[in-house]
């Protein structure tokens, strides 16, 4: 879900509670009302854990940014994978994925040229 004048979300977790409770818009409402975009993840999931139940029903995780460049990974699962990909102005390309929290190893595989 985006809204150019506000940020981006993504999430992962159980699919009818993401629907159930608009997770990626009620994130994306919360940093249009001013909220960091940690906060905002955090709330939004804790929202949908009460409305959906706690029992995996109403677990899941977030990426979310802002529309000034603030980033966040926020979840109520055991795990959440992920991966950011930038391009720097300056700079190479940059790429790092991770399982959080970090105990799993992680293989990053690249296409190769």
């Amino acid at each position: 879900y985006c809204d150019d004048e506000v940020g981006a979300a993504s999430s992962t977790g159980h699919g009818e509670a993401i629907a159930k409770t608009t997770l990626c818009r009620h994130a994306l409402w919360l940093v249009e009302q001013g909220m960091p975009v940690d906060k905002a993840g955090q709330a939004a999931l804790a929202h949908m854990q009460k409305r959906c139940g706690d029992n995996g029903g109403g677990t899941g995780g977030l990426i979310l940014i802002d529309n000034k460049g603030n980033t966040a990974r926020v979840f109520t699962t055991q795990f959440m994978a992920w991966a950011t990909c930038c391009k720097n102005a300056d700079g190479p390309e940059t790429t790092r994925a991770e399982v959080s929290p970090s105990t799993m190893p992680v293989e990053l595989v690249m296409p190769s040229a």
